[in-house]
């Protein structure tokens, strides 16, 4: 937990940055206040770390910032790490719609101005591109998601902003990693396509593309 504060900086620009170099940029100026973010990924993407960036910014901009409780701590930013770890805490109480239970919070937290950033986590199938096992995407006002690729026989992650309601966002697909100080965005994949496929190709020089066993995804 960050202690208590009065919120500054992102405060008077009506934007709840994230703390990650470019990604902010790529949201056209980070998430809008009192939105909610999903941030969507398979396990080992990266979505802890980016929940604890955004977390560490609100502690730059005077923000108090909470990991999955709420409003009696004043709090200006929580996150939901993870969206299956709710539901497991809900289930008792609430075991037949999650959807219902998860959007009261939502709601109340938007209304008292509050930025919440919900981690999903999925199992990656690369025949459709889907953002939450909950279907809790329509509840969100922007959308990370985050996706794990095979380039040259090694591990990569790539990133892309797929929503974000009241902006034009990036539309680039991202190359990023994780190191120690947090998330590092990279350059687009720009002699790659069809990642978010099952079929991925190389471009050529010519402009032709073709596929290869040393491109492929996970």
């Amino acid at each position: 937990m960050i202690p208590t504060a009065t919120p500054t900086t992102s405060a008077a620009n009506s934007r709840a940055l994230l703390g990650v170099p470019n990604l902010d940029e790529m949201m056209g100026g980070g998430p809008p206040l009192g939105y909610s973010l999903l941030v969507s990924g398979p396990s080992g993407s990266g979505k802890s770390i980016l929940a604890t960036a955004f977390l560490a910014e609100g502690a730059r901009q005077v923000e108090t910032g909470v990991v999955d409780e709420g409003h009696r701590l004043k709090a200006t930013r929580v996150v939901i790490d993870s969206l299956c770890s709710f539901e497991l805490a809900v289930a008792p109480t609430f075991p037949d719609d999650f959807r219902e239970s998860m959007s009261r919070p939502v709601k109340a937290m938007a209304g008292a101005g509050v930025t919440m950033l919900m981690a999903s986590e999925f199992e990656d199938r690369y025949s459709d591109l889907h953002f939450s096992p909950y279907s809790t995407a329509f509840m969100t006002g922007a959308i990370i998601v985050q996706r794990n690729i095979e380039v040259d026989s090694c591990l990569s992650r790539v990133i892309a902003v797929a929503e974000v309601r009241t902006s034009a966002p990036s539309d680039e697909l991202r190359e990023f990693h994780t190191e120690d100080d947090g998330i590092r965005i990279g350059q687009m994949l720009a002699d790659q396509e069809g990642l978010l496929g099952s079929r991925p190709t190389r471009k050529t020089v010519a402009g032709l593309t073709r596929s290869g066993p040393e491109r492929g995804l996970l």
